[in-house]
């Protein structure tokens, strides 16, 4: 029986696919997972003209995911992101998406900021408020009051406890108000 709860580590799913789904360019992961990258490896299969990159800063993460990349979804454990922005502006095509869920979280908003001119959507997880209710998100994310409010378009999947977030300086697809 169903009693509505889910796993918390799989609250972006949802969010997730629809982005994928609804988007036909490349795919970026930041921060592997036991959830998020085996649902791009699904995806990459379903769409083999499409580029999937799943980066982790992390040897231990990279170590568990590493035998699920193929020919077209590539898995690297690398500690920045300027790569991804300077090929983004060599083939002059923006990733479609981007999905923020890296560790330490104290390295999601600089990597967001590097990528911000080169990303059409950010999904990002955890962007529910403190529980104690006197910050808007949990102090390992503050520094999320800073940037996520500058995007021009956002929508927060409110679902299940775990929030996620679809961030973007471009008008969001109708699909997401919609789906989401």
């Amino acid at each position: 029986m169903d009693d509505g709860t889910i796993d918390l580590w799989g609250t972006h799913l949802p969010v997730l696919l629809e982005a994928i789904l609804h988007t036909t360019g490349p795919v970026l992961e930041l921060g592997s997972g036991h959830y998020s990258t085996r649902l791009i490896r699904v995806c990459a299969g379903a769409f083999p003209a499409r580029r999937f990159v799943t980066c982790d800063n992390q040897r231990d993460w990279w170590e568990r995911v590493k035998d699920l990349a193929s020919a077209n979804h590539e898995i690297v454990c690398e500690p920045w992101t300027e790569r991804f922005v300077a090929e983004a502006l060599a083939r002059r095509q923006p990733w479609d998406v981007v999905f923020v869920d890296e560790a330490p979280a104290q390295h999601r908003c600089p990597e967001i900021k590097r990528l911000r001119n080169v990303t059409e959507l950010f999904v990002v997880n955890n962007v529910e408020p403190d529980p104690r209710g006197d910050a808007p998100y949990r102090p390992v994310y503050r520094g999320y009051a800073d940037l996520l409010p500058t995007f021009r378009f956002s929508h927060v999947y409110k679902r299940y406890p775990v929030w996620t977030g679809i961030y973007s300086d471009s008008p969001l697809p109708e699909w997401v108000g919609k789906s989401l």
